[in-house]
Formats: C-alpha cells, sequence, structure tokens
C-alpha cells in the first residue's frame, strides 16, 4: 500500500517571537509580584519573621522566581508547543480560554480593589489556560507544579487564617508536653501555655509552626520537580511535608522550653528549613527505590506543522491586557481610613468603665481594625469588656476567631451554650463558663455582622468588600464577663451573674450597633 509522501517537513528553529511577546504580556500583567514586599510593607522591618515564623505570605518575588526556573526547565517542551502547534481538542481549547478569561478577571479585581494577591491566583489560572492553547492536556500537567505553587503561596484570609492558627497552637502545646511526659519531666500544660519550675513558655502564633508546614510544603514542590520525580513520589512528599514540619516545630519548641528559654528565630528557622528539606529528601530516597526516576523524553516534531496563529493570539491578548492594567492603576491596597476617637459609652446605668489594655500577644493575628477594651465596676460587682470592630476591608485579618471568646492566655472553659443564632449566623451568641488562675468567669460572647467561616475566607479571598461601588460595613464581636470570685459558685450565683450580664448586655449591643453605624457612614 503506498504512503502519501510528506508535503513539508518539520520547522528547524522553533518561531520564539510570538511566545517571548506572550512571556512579556503576562510579565507585565503580573509585575506587582515583581516587588518583594508587595503584599506587607513590613518585610522591610522584619524579614526573617516573615520568612520563618509569620504565618502570613511568602514573599511573591521568591515564588515568581521559583515558578520562572520550573518553566525554564520545561522550555523544550514549551518551544516544541509552539513549533508544532499540533491539534488541540476543542474542549482544551475552551478550557484553556476560559482559564486565561478567569485569569484577566482575577487582575482585574485585584487592580480595581487593591488586592496584590489576587495576582498569584491570576497567574495560578493564566499558566495552564496558556498551556491548554498551545500544546493541550499534554503541556498543561506540566503547569500542575508551578501553579500549586502559587496557589499555595497566595497570603491566607484572616478568617482562614485564625481557623487554622489557634488549633495548631493547642496541638503544638499538647505536643510538647506529650514530649515532657514521655520524658519523665515534671510541667503543667494549660491551653497555650507550658509550665516547667519556674518557666513559663506561651506557644504564641509565630511558634505554632503554620509557617514551618507552608514553606515545607513548598520545598516538597520545588525538591519534586527538582529530582524529576515521578507523581507518586511527588504527591507522598507533599502529603508529608505538614506532619513532618509539625513534628521539627515541636522538637523546636521544646528545645527552647528545656535549653536555651530565649528565641533565636534566624538561625531556628533556618535549622528547621535544613532539617525538613533533609527529611523529605531521605523520604524520596527511599520512595526512589520503588518509584525510580524518570528522564525527560525530548519528544519529536509531528510531521505536518501548523502555522503559529494560536501562539500569536494568546500574545496579542495578554499583551492588551497588560496594555489594560496600566489604566487600572498600581495595585495596593486603598489606605486606610483616618481613625478618630471611638465614640463609645463610659458609662452604662450605674457601672462605670475605665480603659483597659488586651493580651495582644495572646490574640496575636485577631487584632481588628478597631477596639475598646474597659473595665467595668458598679459597687462591689466588676466586669470586663472588650468590643472588636472589625473592617471587613481588610483581608488579611480578622475578628472571627476562637480566640476572641476566651479571656485570656491560659484560660478553661468549661462549658459552652449556644442560646441564640439568628439571621443565617449573622448574629451568634454563646454562654461561657469559664475558669482563669482559680477565679469563675461568666462570659457573653457574641458577633454581628459576619457569615461562617467559610463564607467570611471566600469574601475576603475575592476582595468582595473593596469591589466599587459596594457599600461598607463594619463588622463586631463582643465579650463581656463577670468573675465570680475563687470560690465555686453556686448555681444561684450563675443565675445572677447571668442575669447582670444580660442587663449590661443589652446597652452594650446597643452601643455596639450605633458605634458599627457611624463607622460605616464615616467611610
Amino acid at each position: 500500500m503506498a504512503t502519501r509522501p510528506r508535503t513539508s517537513a518539520p520547522v528547524r528553529g522553533a518561531p520564539l517571537g510570538p511566545l517571548l511577546l506572550l512571556t512579556a504580556g503576562v510579565a507585565i500583567a503580573h509585575r506587582a509580584l515583581l516587588r518583594w514586599d508587595a503584599f506587607d510593607p513590613v518585610y522591610r522591618d522584619d524579614a526573617e519573621g516573615h520568612l520563618f515564623y509569620d504565618p502570613t505570605t511568602t514573599p511573591p518575588v521568591l515564588v515568581v522566581l521559583l515558578v520562572a526556573w520550573i518553566v525554564w526547565r520545561r522550555r523544550e517542551a514549551w518551544r516544541r508547543a509552539v513549533r508544532s502547534a499540533s491539534p488541540s481538542r476543542p474542549s482544551s481549547l475552551l478550557f484553556g480560554a476560559a482559564l486565561t478569561a478567569a485569569a484577566a478577571l482575577l487582575l482585574g479585581v485585584g487592580y480595581r480593589a487593591g488586592a496584590p494577591d489576587l495576582a498569584l491566583l491570576s497567574l495560578a489560572a493564566a499558566l495552564p489556560g496558556i498551556a491548554l492553547v498551545l500544546g493541550g492536556p499534554a503541556l498543561a500537567r506540566g503547569t500542575i507544579v508551578p501553579s500549586l505553587l502559587l496557589v499555595w503561596s497566595t497570603p491566607p484570609p484572616g478568617p482562614l487564617l485564625n481557623a487554622a492558627t489557634w488549633p495548631l497552637q493547642l496541638a503544638t502545646a499538647e505536643g510538647v508536653a506529650a514530649a515532657l511526659r514521655l520524658a519523665g519531666i515534671d510541667h503543667v500544660a494549660r491551653l497555650d501555655l507550658i509550665f516547667v519550675g519556674d518557666y513559663v513558655f506561651q506557644v504564641i502564633e509565630t511558634c505554632a509552626g503554620l509557617r514551618a508546614q507552608q514553606s515545607l510544603v513548598l520545598a516538597a514542590l520545588v525538591l519534586g520537580e527538582a529530582l524529576d520525580a515521578p507523581p507518586i513520589r511527588r504527591v507522598v512528599m507533599v502529603l508529608l511535608a505538614p506532619p513532618l514540619a509539625f513534628v521539627i516545630n515541636v522538637g523546636r519548641v521544646l528545645w527552647i522550653v528545656l535549653v536555651t528559654q530565649e528565641t533565636a528565630h534566624f538561625t531556628q528557622g533556618l535549622v528547621a528549613v535544613a532539617v525538613g528539606v533533609a527529611l523529605l529528601g531521605a523520604v524520596d530516597a527511599i520512595l526512589a527505590r520503588r518509584w525510580p526516576d524518570r528522564s525527560r523524553e525530548a519528544g519529536s516534531d509531528p510531521a505536518d506543522p501548523r502555522s503559529t496563529r494560536r501562539p500569536r493570539a494568546l500574545a496579542a491578548a495578554w499583551l492588551v491586557i497588560a496594555a489594560a492594567t496600566a489604566v487600572l492603576g498600581a495595585m495596593e491596597p486603598p489606605p486606610p481610613a483616618p481613625r478618630r476617637p471611638l465614640a463609645f459609652p463610659t458609662r452604662f446605668d450605674e457601672w462605670r468603665a475605665s480603659g483597659a489594655r488586651p493580651d495582644l500577644t495572646f490574640l496575636g493575628s485577631v487584632g481588628a481594625e478597631r477596639t475598646v477594651s474597659l473595665r467595668l465596676r458598679e459597687g462591689d460587682r466588676r466586669a470586663s469588656l472588650v468590643v472588636w470592630l472589625d473592617d471587613r476591608r481588610t483581608r488579611s485579618r480578622s475578628a472571627l476567631s476562637g480566640k476572641t471568646a476566651i479571656l485570656e492566655s491560659g484560660a478553661r472553659r468549661l462549658s459552652v451554650d449556644r442560646f441564640e443564632d439568628g439571621d443565617r449566623g449573622r448574629v451568634d451568641v454563646l454562654r461561657i463558663r469559664s475558669w482563669l488562675d482559680g477565679e469563675y468567669h461568666l462570659v457573653h460572647h457574641w458577633r454581628a455582622g459576619f457569615a461562617s467561616t467559610g463564607r467570611e475566607t471566600v469574601r475576603a479571598l475575592a476582595a468582595f468588600d473593596r469591589w466599587p461601588g459596594r457599600p461598607h460595613a463594619w463588622a463586631s464581636v463582643v465579650r463581656l464577663s463577670i468573675p465570680l470570685g475563687r470560690a465555686h459558685p453556686s448555681e444561684a450565683e450563675w443565675q445572677r451573674a447571668d442575669a447582670t450580664l444580660r442587663e449590661l448586655g443589652r446597652s452594650i449591643e446597643e452601643a455596639t450597633r450605633v458605634l458599627r453605624v457611624q463607622l460605616t457612614r464615616e467611610r
């Protein structure tokens, strides 16, 4: 059977012009990521704290460099895609175009809302979108790792950060306590506090190990790429990274408690990362016996090369997107509103208020935009009041946290009752019996203006409250507590304290509502 002769030979020397223009368009559109302090200017003052401990974000320029390195390693695959432009399924082209459109939309929202971290998600969508259009699913699979790097490096919104950090603080303290028990060392563990002899160690947010987990997952992704490991080994390393980071961090805190009783952040951070990477490498070496490294196939050119219309179209599209970003202006968070004194009452009937200061070390990232902290007295009765007023335009911080219901570090909850839940979770009221330093407390804790943690996370991630034309609103969390003394109170005493809290609570809730309305109008 005669074969049809070739009508054209494979193109030699890939036409890199369209690919270079495409790269330039994507880079210009995402130029906000090329600044070291794109998300938080505190990098300039506390670089080592953010790199090793603070559970905020990885420096964006570092992530961009890692992504660029991975794409460069796969440059031959991209060149072959541009050179051959082999036919793709319509579904791949449509899905790639949809991802590119999503990337452009995220960029637009980021520029308009002043949310530069959305550029990370935009780039994470742009890479597989471009790959699907140029070379189909085979090429898009090569963008999985850089896209995961970008998504994982996106700063966690405040509600999600709080939901993850506080339980991790408690787990770290319990891990250290378990190690002390195994070693036979006398200690007392109470919430996030560890007592060993006369030394008291508080597992604050930077000791919780969330940053260590973020860093080690990134290291696992990069290590798998550097070793060119098969997918099964990469997945195992990524899954092992969080528990491994937790164990390393517990060991670090244990070392501080038993040996140094001080923090040397830079040295400890370097050692923790180095130990983690070394352990991941050892695990991968064991896995390599079962799943050896794969060599990158060079591939060959298809017999019938097509034109470069697709890369040219993509390059033109991204150059247009890059030009549009220049019209939208700088991708920077909006400046904070001027802070005026809060017109909060200092007297509620016979109760008089004086200023107090909450434990900011304990609260950590819970710190809201505006706060009220008062001590209340009426005769021989006393109470404490803390009001967190949350500007929902501040995406990295949130008062939506379990910590706001706890008196302070070392407090223990005896019981928690939810006695009101209205308006689809936007008003959530708890009655809590607590114990702290031998004294019993009855606490009323309520929040207004918040949705669930999941919905607040999505709202913050999408910069919803920064969208042009969106009405601004403040949310609030209130904690009102009455101490009952050191003797174990009777049920009648609990009921009298509960009645007092309800009486005070009505006035405080109304004052907080009025203050929220005033602040919204000032915006």
